[in-house]
């Protein structure tokens, strides 16, 4: 018994310290659910709709404030650039204003993804998620293939950095399951 409950506690230290999955993880629902977010423009857009359109669909949430969402305006940049080719749809998700008060240039000038707003997060409540650039990958059958941070970086985006989004989602394009499929975000925490 004793030996049982050390390797269990063992094995889920390993999980915790690798970074790969979080207390938050366990139980969470396997498809997205639906909401609906609106552009600058006010058009209203339903999140299960806009996963039919594409092969693969990545939101990423934001925070103008967030140094560490501002540290990787770059890498997502770089991101739909390599993989907008293959059809894959990209998004951020503002859950820190209210439609009335949008006032952020969409598509964001750093990335050049287009912003949808969540107003009083009920989507980031929906998907767990707390942190600036928490992402999550989800396949035209509303099923969440990805979800956690963009990399393994904070700010300091470096050659060590372990790439996580990018991995993920070669990964659910091979038809592979990403591994890991679920990570730590790493960001401010969102204010919703």
């Amino acid at each position: 018994m004793n030996r049982v409950r050390s390797l269990a506690i063992v094995a889920w230290a390993a999980v915790l310290l690798a970074g790969e999955a979080s207390a938050n993880d366990i139980g969470q629902a396997e498809t997205l659910a639906p909401a609906t977010l609106s552009t600058a423009d006010g058009q209203m857009l339903s999140t299960d709709g806009l996963a039919r359109q594409a092969p693969l669909s990545v939101f990423v949430f934001l925070s103008d404030s967030c140094p560490c969402f501002a540290a990787h305006r770059a890498a997502l940049r770089e991101l739909a650039s390599r993989f907008g080719r293959a059809g894959v749809q990209f998004f951020l998700v503002d859950a820190e204003r209210h439609p009335k008060g949008f006032q952020q240039e969409s598509p964001d000038p750093g990335t050049g993804w287009p912003i949808l707003v969540d107003a009083r997060g009920a989507f980031a409540r929906a998907v767990n998620a707390g942190f600036a650039t928490f992402s999550l990958i989800v396949a035209p059958s509303g099923s969440i293939l990805y979800r956690g941070a963009i990399d393994s970086a904070r700010k300091d985006v470096t050659p060590a950095t372990r790439p996580f989004l990018r991995a993920a989602i070669e990964a659910a394009l091979a038809g592979k399951v990403p591994v890991p499929a679920s990570t730590k975000a790493l960001g401010c925490v969102l204010r919703f």
